[in-house]
């Protein structure tokens, strides 16, 4: 038990998520936001195969401080099923203009930052779209998993430890 723990410490064995409450969390020094779900719009791009559905999570967040600001960049997404199924980012649909014209990022290799890549300012809120390509039956179960490391690894003292928490979709008439 002892071990499990040292090696979550690390970074080396996910952390179990915390449930948000609502469609709010507190990760790694930055508050989050599920501020909605859209599913099936392309906005000009190809749709995927049938029976595959593009599916956009929008997440808000905010870093408390700068230290949280840094950590934002090691911030990552996934969609999991109530059957179980994991689902990780797409980045297949991350050029729909339309979206980045309206300061919403894809998290990428630069993680969670401002529109330029940098790290965003403490209390800004930056607006992230976690894209995935999922199969139909699996859309309305999807619930919402994310993690940010609570340090940046560079030193044995200030390992990567990750935090995560997992947000339910939200209803359709919210």
């Amino acid at each position: 038990m002892l071990e499990n723990q040292q090696w979550q410490e690390t970074g080396a064995i996910p952390p179990d998520p915390v449930p948000a409450e609502g469609d709010a969390a507190l990760i790694a020094g930055s508050d989050w936001e599920l501020a909605g779900v859209v599913t099936d719009e392309y906005i000009g791009a190809e749709p995927p195969p049938p029976g595959i559905s593009l599916v956009d999570a929008l997440f808000k967040a905010s870093p408390t401080d700068e230290r949280s600001a840094e950590l934002l960049k090691t911030c990552s997404f996934q969609a999991i099923g109530d059957d179980g199924r994991i689902w990780e980012t797409s980045n297949e649909y991350n050029t729909r203009t339309a979206l980045e014209d309206e300061g919403i990022v894809f998290p990428g290799f630069l993680g969670c930052t401002d529109t330029e890549g940098e790290p965003l300012k403490p209390d800004d809120t930056g607006a992230f779209v976690a894209s995935f390509l999922v199969p139909e039956d699996a859309v309305d179960s999807l619930r919402f998993r994310v993690d940010v490391d609570t340090g940046l690894g560079k030193k044995e003292s200030d390992p990567p430890a990750p935090e995560a928490a997992v947000f339910e979709r939200p209803d359709e008439d919210d």
